[in-house]
């Protein structure tokens, strides 16, 4: 997974050369199938914003609560790519789905 990209050069004083470059997203180089897809991408979600949102309101907790709510809508994203995939109907029945290197989505491959 490839999250952030740090330059390797550097000048005498060992900053680096040039701003870093920060990615919003985590691509995987599986293949997957199309439920599997789906189910990894709703993960952060319920992991990340459902379940602590839960747990904030529940143990009274308010920053616990807003965490939870932050991710929620940090997944708004996924939730576009998973509409994407759902709305994507395929020519062949044996389709497969790969997340895009260097975008946020995916790339379908379908075997005629």
């Amino acid at each position: 997974m490839k999250t952030v990209d740090r330059p390797k050069e550097s000048t005498a004083s060992g900053t680096p050369l040039g701003p870093i470059t920060w990615r919003i997203f985590v691509w995987e180089k599986i293949i997957k199938r199309k439920r599997i897809y789906i189910f990894g991408a709703v993960m952060p979600l319920i992991i990340l914003g459902i379940i602590p949102i839960i747990v904030g309101i529940a143990g009274g907790n308010f920053w616990v609560m807003l965490f939870g709510i932050v991710e929620a809508v940090s997944a708004c994203g996924d939730l576009m790519v998973i509409k994407n995939i759902t709305s994507y109907v395929p020519a062949a029945k044996d389709v497969v789905y790969v997340d895009h290197p260097t975008e946020a989505g995916s790339v379908v491959f379908e075997r005629a």
